[in-house]
This record gives C-alpha cells, sequence and structure tokens, in this order.
C-alpha cells in the first residue's frame, strides 16, 4: 500500500514538473531589465518584494537585445523600445503579447552639438558626422523629425554608436552631433562638452512597452500582474519624487561599477519623460504608426502585426488594481 501511495505521489511530481509548473512555482518571474530609469529605479528599489516575487533578473545592454530575449523566452517581461517592439511583433507577434508602457515622450530625444559649435538648426548639420544607435526608437524619430524638415539620413554621415561610444566620440571631436535618449543628453551637458539643437517632442512620444510571451501570460497571470504593479510603484516614485528615483539610479550604476554623475543630472534627465503604465490610445496609436513608417522605410519587411490579438491594455489595467502602494 505504501509503495503504491510514493508511486502515486512520484507521478504526480512527474505531472507538475513536465508541465512546467515549478514549486517556486507561480511567483517566479524572469525579468529582463536594462539601465533605463525605469528598470534602475525598479531594481535598485526591489519593488517586486512586497509582491512575494521571486524575481530572476537578467541585465541587457540594448533594447534590440532584450526584445531577442523575450522572443527566444529568456526572460518573461522586459522593457523594450518602440521600433524594436515593432520588429519584435512582425518576427513573432503570435507569440507576444504588449502588456503596460515603460515611459513616453518625445523630449528625451535630444540632438547634441558641442558647446562652442557654429550650428544653429538641422539643416547646419547636413554633410556632417552624426551618431546615432541605428535601429532605436531614438533612429526612427530622426527618420520622422527629418521628414519634417525634407531632408533624408543620406544627407548625413551616420555613425551607429552605443551610448559610451557617442559620449567618447564627442569628447574626441569624432563626430558634430549626437542624438540619443536621456540620461546620454544630460551627461553631455553636465560634462561641458554639448548643447541641445533639437529635441523630438514635437514628432514623436516614442512609448517604451512592456513585452511578454503568451504563453507564459496565459499560464502565469498572477505573477506577470504582481510584476507589473511593483514596476508601477516603480513608476510612481520618479514621477512623485525624482530626486530619491534619481539616487536609485546612482546607486545601481555604482553597483554595476558605473561612475555616474551627480544625482540632480538623472532627475533631470527624468523629466523629459512620463512614466505610466496604462496603454493609453494615443500610445498604442504610435505603435501602430511607428510599424507603418517602419515598413514604408523598407526597414521592416513581414505583414502587419494582428493588434487585435497582441495588445493587451486590460492587463496592465488589472495589474493597477492590485498595487500595494
Amino acid at each position: 500500500m505504501k509503495k503504491s501511495k510514493l508511486f502515486i505521489v512520484l507521478a504526480l511530481l512527474f505531472v507538475f514538473v513536465s508541465s512546467g509548473v515549478a514549486f517556486a512555482g507561480s511567483n517566479a518571474m524572469k525579468f529582463g531589465y536594462r539601465l533605463t530609469m525605469t528598470s534602475m529605479v525598479f531594481m535598485q528599489g526591489k519593488y517586486w518584494k512586497p509582491y512575494g516575487i521571486e524575481l530572476d533578473a537578467k541585465l541587457f545592454s540594448t533594447g534590440i537585445e532584450m526584445r531577442e530575449g523575450v522572443i527566444t523566452g529568456k526572460v518573461n517581461l522586459g522593457e523594450v523600445g518602440i521600433t524594436p517592439t515593432s520588429v519584435a511583433l512582425t518576427k513573432a507577434g503570435k507569440d507576444l503579447y504588449v502588456v503596460g508602457v515603460g515611459e513616453y515622450g518625445g523630449g528625451k530625444y535630444r540632438m547634441m552639438v558641442k558647446k562652442d559649435s557654429p550650428y544653429h538648426n538641422i539643416k547646419d548639420l547636413v554633410g556632417k558626422r552624426v551618431a546615432i544607435k541605428i535601429g532605436s526608437g531614438c533612429y526612427v524619430a530622426f527618420l520622422l523629425y527629418l521628414d519634417k524638415h525634407g531632408l533624408t539620413e543620406k544627407q548625413f554621415k551616420i555613425l551607429n554608436a552605443g551610448d559610451t561610444e557617442s559620449i567618447a566620440a564627442m569628447e574626441q571631436g569624432s563626430v558634430e552631433a549626437v542624438i540619443y535618449w536621456e540620461p546620454i543628453p544630460s551627461v553631455l551637458e553636465a560634462k561641458g562638452l554639448a548643447r541641445e539643437l533639437a529635441n523630438f517632442a514635437d514628432v514623436v512620444r516614442n512609448p517604451v512597452f512592456m513585452l511578454t510571451q503568451r504563453k507564459f501570460a496565459d499560464e502565469n497571470k498572477n505573477v506577470l500582474l504582481k510584476t507589473l504593479a511593483a514596476f508601477s510603484d516603480a513608476q510612481d516614485m520618479i514621477m512623485n519624487d525624482r530626486n530619491q528615483a534619481a539616487q536609485l539610479v546612482v546607486d545601481i550604476l555604482s553597483a554595476h561599477g558605473q561612475k555616474g554623475m551627480g544625482s540632480d543630472i538623472y532627475a533631470r534627465a527624468m523629466s523629459h519623460s512620463t512614466y505610466t503604465l496604462p496603454m493609453k490610445p494615443m500610445l498604442i496609436n504610435d505603435l501602430k504608426e511607428n510599424w507603418k513608417t517602419l515598413s514604408k522605410k523598407g526597414k521592416i519587411k513581414g505583414s502587419e502585426p494582428d493588434w487585435n490579438s497582441i495588445l493587451r491594455p486590460d492587463i496592465a489595467e488589472e495589474a493597477l488594481k492590485i498595487k500595494k502602494k
């Protein structure tokens, strides 16, 4: 009789393990993060702890890498820029949901030139060397900005550069302009290297979206809602107390071995964006327009995503109802 009970217990264990149910279980979350304002505040503030989430955090350097991490299942939830989101939904939309917003605001994308340079507008940079991250939301915003001013990217010498490369290029004088998102522009200002020539606030809102796998969301909705609620708590901190949020940014950068600037620099950088979880209709429309722009310019190839099945603003709204703060 005892052997029979043992056999039943072992059989049940096999069923749970083979079906992907872990005993650490419903509270386990593989979370992807980058050194963006929202993710840094979320991580350093440990906002997931009050929700009992067992967080397995993985660091990615770019939104493009984060996109691939979500698609391949290396992480279950991640903050992905608007352009990498468009690409992800073209490549694997049938497997993904968009479940929230990390931040938005085109003013965070800024065109920086040397402090003592003679440039006054975008046309002054025609034929000049410009550092920007190709494939980013900032890059698409730049293309739209050029459209507005009757210019094309072929009229500039584009250098595909990451954040540290862009700062170094400005320091060394190997480019005439850096086009990047916060906090890089504020860092360049604080170093006394650059001033703003323009920003893209009047061109785009460029939201950053929260992406997850459909299978994970459908099977682990409880922990997904908790994680989004915790993330929203971190957003509230940025919106309500930028100085304290900025100090968290300084602390996590130090923990990652990066020499940050003063917290006032990051507080200033935060002022260029709005940090809130709901997927407002205008932000959903921005994503659809971003996809159309990329498709029209031949930057992505494939059928338009099935927006009705992919976009899940209801999940963000449900997460807001269980917030602890």
